[in-house]
């Protein structure tokens, strides 16, 4: 009713806010901080005054905040727009992580983001688990600033791109670096200011392309989308990940050449049945009629020749069913294979295989399935997220996360939960598991997690 008296803005009147949690910090967010969460949020953003809807969710692995806030005033009936509300939001979760003891994020800071580079690198390396041509980019940095240094000519210039598997390009009004054998290019200057088109132009005069020349200069290095994990290769899985995906490509490439075939004759055959019926003699009306009758058997035909490629194409989805690096590891895991899983797991240092795969099952599969056993009344799913984490959801609503070097659970209408993390932790680590909140350890690893937090009190052995 409120949004409805304005009448003047075009602009969205809700403003809808998501914050999302780390497992590890779930015991401390209770409703209290919870609130003041919200609070702070809303003064942020300038929408104290405004009515708001907040709700908490525990329906996916991130306990998380929504909150839906009215954009129109209650009383002065005007539109607030929260200007550059990112960089608040970025501000207030820095300094909500250090108030509430909260686990820190990177965030979207000057130096995270030259870091990590723009939103699609970012998103690129998130869904594949491979560099990013910017990242890749990104490393040739500090080879590059001293080659250019020396160039006197835009020759020169391109020679020191090359040199690195780079190309300088025009678009639009500046320059942007495309990788020499491929379409993935970035702006110049994002990459760093000094390449930018008037930084350069002032040192070099108007731009020239590459001369021909140029391609007799053999790169030392060249981007290929090499895996983020460390020693990806072991076993091979990436050259038989790399192996496989030609095959799917070949076999999709078939099909599709096979399709355009059957499309032509389809269309061929249609197109003279359509100019035999024109040419018999007949009533407008009749005429009219038989050309609807001979679209809709034309139309069926159709649908079914695409049905027909379709499951073609679904078949070789099946005998591949990953289109990136991350999805083979975590199809080759879902099939128990230990040393995919600890791959996917190896973003930021090794992750050596766990021993005691059983029946095509993961080792941490196997013993929830002998703690939890099966039956009526004991139901539980599990299943495998792009980071290398097994959720298991229990028939009470508790989750169990377990990421390898951690075992968080959250409790849902039993103790079942904690009960069966607790188990899963004995079995991994024995005497060794501990339990911090609701996250368990074994104590090597959670004495280094403890050295990165606030020394608990005297005397308190969880």
């Amino acid at each position: 009713m409120v949004q409805a008296t304005n009448v003047r803005t075009t602009k969205e009147k809700t403003y809808h806010l998501l914050v999302s949690f780390r497992p590890e910090d779930e015991a401390k967010l209770t409703p209290e901080v919870l609130k003041e969460i919200e609070l702070e949020f809303a003064k942020a953003l300038g929408l104290t005054e405004h009515q708001r809807h907040a709700g908490v969710h525990k329906n996916t692995d991130n306990l998380h905040l929504h909150v839906a806030y009215n954009l129109i005033h209650p009383e002065r009936r005007t539109r607030h727009e929260p200007f550059r509300d990112f960089l608040v939001r970025d501000r207030l979760c820095r300094m909500l992580e250090r108030k509430f003891g909260l686990m820190r994020d990177n965030g979207r800071g000057e130096e995270a983001a030259q870091a990590s580079g723009p939103d699609p690198a970012k998103a690129f390396e998130a869904h594949t688990g491979q560099e990013s041509f910017f990242s890749y980019a990104r490393k040739q940095v500090d080879f590059l600033r001293p080659a250019l240094a020396q160039a006197r000519s835009w020759p020169e210039a391109h020679r020191a791109f090359r040199k690195y598997g780079l190309t300088l390009k025009l678009h639009g009004n500046g320059l942007v670096v495309q990788d020499f054998s491929g379409p993935q290019a970035i702006k110049a200057s994002a990459l760093d200011r000094d390449f930018s088109k008037a930084r350069l132009e002032k040192r070099f005069g108007a731009f020239q392309a590459p001369r021909q020349d140029l391609a007799e200069v053999k790169p030392e290095t060249t981007y290929s989308a090499t895996p983020l994990q460390i020693e990806a290769n072991r076993g091979r899985l990436f050259d038989e990940y790399q192996t496989a995906r030609e095959k799917r490509r070949v076999e999709m490439e078939k099909i599709k050449a096979q399709e355009g075939r059957i499309l032509e004759i389809h269309n061929r055959q249609w197109e003279n049945h359509r100019d035999k019926i024109r040419r018999l003699p007949m009533l407008r009306k009749n005429r009219r009629e038989t050309m609807e009758q001979f679209r809709k058997k034309k139309s069926g035909e159709l649908a079914s020749l695409r049905q027909q490629m379709k499951l073609k194409r679904e078949e070789v989805r099946a005998a591949y069913p990953f289109n990136s690096w991350s999805q083979f590891l975590q199809d080759r895991a879902e099939r128990g294979q230990e040393e995919a899983l600890a791959i996917l797991r190896s973003r930021s240092k090794k992750v050596q295989p766990e021993a005691g795969q059983s029946q095509g099952k993961l080792s941490s599969i196997s013993r929830m399935k002998e703690i939890l056993g099966a039956g009526p009344g004991r139901a539980w799913k599990y299943r495998l997220d792009g980071k290398g984490t097994i959720i298991f959801n229990l028939a009470g609503g508790g989750i169990i996360r377990d990421s390898g070097e951690a075992i968080h659970f959250r409790p849902g209408s039993d103790d079942q939960a904690k009960a069966a993390a607790e188990k899963l932790a004995q079995a991994r680590w024995g005497q060794a598991a501990r339990l911090t909140g609701q996250t368990l350890k074994s104590e090597s690893a959670r004495e280094a997690w403890l050295n990165q937090a606030p020394s608990p009190a005297p005397g308190l052995s969880r």
